[in-house]
């Protein structure tokens, strides 16, 4: 795949597959291999770098788990936002605001959870919602679930509680599909909660997951969830 021209070696772009057997074994280092962070960090092979140069995202295969998003030094990977609205939700007077809060968030910061929770209230929301109280809610309804699914003899049953898990067996492992939870997710059963106690309120999740597409999982027991 190597042509020899004014005495120097250059790759033929028209036979290389790209395998990476030549960078391995060149003495000098000649040949680098640069990779995009964001295509090294996706778990599913759904980015590649076009003709152009340009990376681009083949949806057909990707699983939303946004660890592009994460990888990326130049921030060209944005998450579709809905700060705005929740700006606009707690700055009304009229509208009240439950922030339903994953128990992660509390790793992120040098702060109690206490601490924590009295900052949302400071930036205006007026309920907040655990998370870990829907997770229990879901953790009971999946035991639940697996019990009846053992004594029908089935070989065995996945969890349910990350979507983006539910995509990746969606588009990669599809055999693996009879044996996944129908259970909801733990932002699910929460927000059940928070809309039974909170009728009217908009309901915005704030935690670490990056997958836009659970939000509307929540859609059907809250007027709007945002992260």
């Amino acid at each position: 795949m190597l042509l020899i021209v004014r005495g120097r070696a250059e790759i033929d772009p028209e036979k290389c597959v790209n395998c990476g057997l030549c960078a391995k074994v060149c003495p000098y280092h000649a040949i680098i291999y640069v990779p995009a962070p964001c295509e090294d960090a996706c778990p599913v092979g759904a980015i590649r770098k076009e003709e152009d140069g340009k990376q681009k995202i083949d949806y057909e295969k990707c699983i939303y788990c946004a660890r592009c998003l994460q990888a990326c030094p130049f921030g060209a990977i944005l998450e579709k936002s809905q700060l705005i609205e929740v700006i606009r939700s707690l700055k009304s007077p009229s509208q009240k605001t439950v922030a339903l809060i994953a128990p992660a968030i509390a790793g992120q910061f040098s702060a109690d959870f206490e601490q924590i929770v009295s900052a949302l209230r400071k930036l205006g929301f007026d309920y907040i919602v655990e998370v870990a109280a829907g997770a229990d809610i879901y953790a009971k309804k999946e035991a639940k679930e697996f019990i009846e699914r053992m004594e029908k003899a089935d070989k065995l049953m996945t969890s349910s509680c990350c979507p983006s898990h539910l995509e990746l067996v969606k588009k990669h492992i599809p055999e693996l599909s009879p044996y996944v939870s129908s259970t909801r997710t733990p932002m699910h059963y929460a927000a059940e909660l928070a809309r039974a106690q909170y009728p009217e309120a908009k309901i915005v999740f704030v935690g670490l997951c990056e997958r836009s597409e659970a939000i509307p999982e929540t859609a059907s027991t809250s007027n709007e969830a945002s992260q």
